[in-house]
């Protein structure tokens, strides 16, 4: 009874826990926190160890411990015994060679980086039971498996057969060269966007300045040409040269001052062709083309008289004022 309380630790500052373990849960990764646990604090009496182990399970647990302990009891048993018992009940018999399989045909997916590709190598090679060639074969699996490309290539490059080729040498070449892709990949996506704003900037000119052309040198419009214009035969009110209208003339700046008087434009019945008529810059806000009105110029204290028709309703003879669509004030 002395020898088993030899190395009792008298806890003070507990670092850390094992946790506890229930089913489902990795016995290996049991195991191993419940090592660290020991090695954090110090213990290595067998007692405590067989005691912190059967306080980490569950209840669950503890009763399958108990059948498996059949005809002793748990509190009976020494550590490395409890923990062999619950090793071969809840690791699973595996197929290594369905294991190695799955190793040996693993592909760098598209969207992993170097990183993630190399520790899901060794992730697939621990389930292999690999012995002194896990090395060798983790290092050749992380290149063969790796996607087509600049960075595979640069890694064909090394020779497998010298022994200071090993996985964390190829692994530092394969990040090196994934950082100056993916910098250039950068480098080359903001070229791509300077050049698309200015071919966009180019187009919109290109846009603008085949709108200026295409619009009429007569009077300023664009759907039609010059040829085609109906004013191509008036005079302008700036420079009153024949074959433009004021908002096309090129001597705008020297633009004379009108007198004191306001202008309006009105319609009239007169429906002749004057083509010498002078015409006002507002003119080409009015489209009347294919009507019997005209375009005239009068004073803003005269008044024009309203278009007056005759309509015979129900036998009875009616004036009617049509409505010009214009204001008079």
């Amino acid at each position: 009874m002395g020898e088993d309380n030899k190395n009792i630790t008298q806890f003070h500052n507990i670092i850390g826990s094992p946790g506890t373990f229930e089913s489902g849960n990795d016995i290996t990764i049991f195991e191993s926190r419940l090592t660290n646990f020991f090695i954090a604090n110090g213990i290595s009496n067998e007692i405590q160890k067989r005691a912190i182990l059967l306080s980490s399970i569950s209840e669950e647990v503890h009763k399958i411990l108990f059948s498996l302990c059949v005809p002793a009891k748990p509190d009976f048993q020494t550590y490395d015994t409890l923990l062999g018992l619950l090793n071969n009940y809840y690791k699973p018999v595996k197929s290594y060679f369905a294991s190695r399989y799955a190793f040996y045909n693993a592909k760098q997916r598209p969207d992993e980086t170097v990183a993630e590709w190399g520790a899901r190598v060794k992730n697939l090679a621990s389930k292999c039971n690999f012995s002194t060639e896990l090395q060798i074969v983790i290092r050749d699996i992380f290149v063969v498996g790796m996607n087509a490309g600049p960075i595979q290539d640069r890694l064909l490059e090394e020779d497998a057969s010298k022994i200071s080729i090993t996985y964390s040498h190829l692994m530092e070449i394969s990040a090196a060269k994934e950082s100056t892709i993916n910098n250039k990949t950068g480098w080359i996506k903001e070229e791509a966007d300077f050049k698309y704003q200015k071919q966009s900037q180019q187009a919109k000119s290109a846009k603008q300045s085949i709108t200026e052309k295409s619009k009429c040198g007569t009077c300023g419009r664009s759907n039609h040409t010059q040829k085609e214009c109906r004013y191509k035969d008036y005079s302008c009110n700036i420079c009153n040269i024949k074959g433009h209208l004021a908002p096309m003339c090129k001597s705008k700046n020297n633009k004379p001052k009108y007198d004191n008087r306001s202008h309006n434009k009105f319609l009239s019945e007169n429906s002749g062709n004057n083509t010498n008529e002078n015409i006002h810059d507002d003119a080409i806000a009015y489209n009347l083309s294919d009507t019997f009105f005209n375009m005239i110029e009068n004073n803003f204290q005269n008044k024009v008289k309203p278009y007056i028709i005759n309509l015979l309703i129900e036998n009875k003879d009616l004036k009617f004022e049509i409505d010009m669509g214009l204001c008079i004030v």
